[in-house]
């Protein structure tokens, strides 16, 4: 994806209009850190030359969620590496259930699930003594 991609993606964008204040540069970083990010879910196969428009604008939402919302996904995920399962502060409650690959954007990229999930299948078996 060009930055020029996205910048016409996200003229179309509610809400979206501090992209335009960016620099290409931090678009570029953006844009690749996204690509990198939806790599590294083991859910998805995604080719490295892929075109689909769709794909196109998972990278931008991606990149859309990690400028405005980053920081906070990584300050949760270290709660919850670190043990923090809910808290409490005055009458405001959560139970964190870990920092998870956006939703919104994984039903974008359901065509390109390679795995359902589960866990890989344990074999056992007894040997002779």
């Amino acid at each position: 994806m060009t930055v020029a991609e996205a910048d016409a993606y996200f003229l179309d964008r509610f809400n979206a209009s501090a992209w335009s204040t960016l620099t290409n540069t931090d678009k570029e970083t953006v844009l690749i850190s996204a690509y990198r990010w939806i790599q590294a879910q083991s859910l998805f196969s995604i080719s490295p030359t892929a075109t689909a428009e769709i794909i196109k604008q998972a990278q931008c939402e991606t990149a859309w969620f990690m400028y405005n919302y980053f920081a906070d996904y990584e300050d949760r995920r270290a709660l919850y590496d670190q043990g923090v399962r809910d808290f409490k502060i005055s009458e405001f409650e959560e139970t964190l259930a870990g920092a998870q690959f956006p939703s919104f954007i994984s039903g974008m990229l359901e065509d390109s699930i390679v795995s359902g999930g589960g866990t890989f299948p344990t074999a056992f078996r007894t040997l002779p003594e």
